[in-house]
């Protein structure tokens, strides 16, 4: 890693210039576990020392609301509901996030992840390889799993939206379907790669960024075309009961307003640690 140098401002504690480049351009040198002399700024270690705060902080909110969800449906919810398979694949993905959102948070607790030795020059050599691939190897099992059940769970569900449309419903799920497969064989194919680089460093799969980009793109649209198609029919049974002379605001328009705001998530994802981070 290099950082490109420019003129130093002079030295004054009130001037803006200067404590930018205190804060992010002064640059060191370390030496990298092959012997070799890296420079790094002080920018690098505010990064990743924001990176890993926010993923501790997102992961801990995700422990915590897949609990109470869990709690609640299992509360709240008929043992006849309990049984169909909607059900079922949304609180067995419930289930498997919250153990995700566990293993995360205890591995990035570990020294050998928040440590900048070991995870900007290399330095793992005085950890047992279980310590490693360990984690690595179940987050990426638990990745794949949970997809298995997140796709088919919103597949079953449009269905159910389109009971009264069988030619609709037929169509929908034949395209959604499809579009499901193919997301899963990017996963799989994603996850399994991760899982042979963690067991085999040595003789790693190099998958390029395109198939993580190519599965993120891909799962944006399926979920924002299965949202769209909840929010049309939405839209359709509100026109209707206007039509019927309920013209109340209710529920169904609440409902309405918050799928909207569900379909604007702006987020980036980083390159680093995407099998464990990335849902």
């Amino acid at each position: 890693m290099s950082a490109t140098s420019s003129a130093i401002p002079s030295a004054n504690p009130t001037s803006v210039p200067w404590n930018i480049w205190l804060d992010d351009g002064q640059t060191f040198n370390l030496t990298d576990v092959n012997g070799n002399s890296e420079q790094f700024t002080v920018s690098d270690i505010s990064q990743l020392t924001y990176y890993f705060i926010s993923t501790l902080a997102i992961q801990g909110f995700i422990l915590g609301f897949s609990s109470m969800l869990l709690i609640v449906l299992t509360i709240l919810t008929p043992l006849k509901k309990a049984k169909r398979p909607i059900f079922i694949c949304n609180y067995a993905a419930l289930l498997l996030v919250a153990f995700k959102a566990i293993t995360v948070i205890g591995t990035y607790c570990n020294q050998f992840i928040y440590g900048f030795g070991e995870e900007e020059l290399g330095a793992l050599a005085q950890y047992p390889a279980s310590n490693l691939t360990g984690p690595d190897v179940f987050a990426a099992i638990l990745s794949i799993f949970i997809y298995l059940l997140v796709i088919p769970s919103l597949i079953l569900q449009v269905r159910v939206v389109f009971a009264a449309e069988p030619t609709t419903q037929k169509i929908i799920t034949v395209v959604l379907g499809a579009s499901g497969l193919a997301l899963l064989g990017l996963q799989i194919a994603w996850q399994v790669a991760g899982i042979q680089n963690a067991v085999h460093p040595t003789n790693p799969i190099n998958l390029t960024n395109n198939v993580w980009t190519a599965f993120h793109i891909g799962f944006v649209v399926f979920i924002g075309v299965s949202s769209l198609l909840f929010l049309y029919k939405l839209i359709i049974t509100i026109y209707r009961r206007r039509r019927m002379g309920f013209k109340q605001f209710g529920p169904l328009q609440v409902l309405v307003i918050m799928f909207v705001q569900c379909l604007f998530i702006p987020g980036t994802t980083p390159p680093v640690h995407q099998i464990l981070t990335v849902f």
